[in-house]
């Protein structure tokens, strides 16, 4: 069966499989999965850990609200405009979670508007961001934030984010 489903010197994506950051690795070929020629080597080495890492992170935001679960459901995303990022927005989005989306610069802002429209972003070189993203809200409930970036930027999140919420930093 895997003859007939890869050739040789054909592109692969592959996950999970120990070793994975050497320069050669032996895999099961059940783990693999063509990659065509349009994605490049760039996209198809982040695209199947990447996909995976924001599922478990809107499990895990699931997982930490406190009942009862009121509706709308926001989050707040910094480092919106990453590959993990980016994906965290669209899983959000397909659960009918409410993402309001931070970056780094207004190239950015301009970026992640044109290329996943919809979702409020903001960019946090601006002084008021955090009043920005509380107007975004509009008056409801700020209960879980992501973060990829640590350091100062996790204060910043604590600080808009409600009392007894819970911010997940990975990356």
């Amino acid at each position: 069966k895997a003859a007939k489903r890869f050739s040789e010197g054909q592109r692969v994506a592959f996950f999970p499989a120990k070793g994975a950051w050497a320069e050669y690795v032996v895999v099961r070929y059940k783990s693999l999965l063509a990659v065509p020629n349009e994605i490049s080597d760039q996209i198809a080495a982040q695209m199947l850990i990447n996909t995976i890492t924001a599922s478990v992170l809107i499990k895990a935001g699931h997982n930490s609200l406190k009942a009862p679960i009121t509706l709308p459901v926001y989050i707040l995303q910094n480092a919106a405009a990453s590959g993990v990022g980016r994906l965290l927005t669209q899983v959000a989005l397909d659960r009918g979670v409410r993402p309001i989306r931070l970056v780094r610069s207004h190239q950015y802002v301009e970026k992640l508007r044109s290329a996943l429209p919809g979702p409020p972003v903001y960019s946090t070189s601006d002084t008021n961001w955090k009043e920005q993203v509380r107007e975004a809200l509009k008056g409801h409930k700020l209960e879980v934030a992501f973060d990829a970036i640590g350091g100062t930027a996790i204060d910043d999140l604590a600080s808009v984010v409600d009392d007894g919420g819970t911010i997940i930093n990975f990356g």
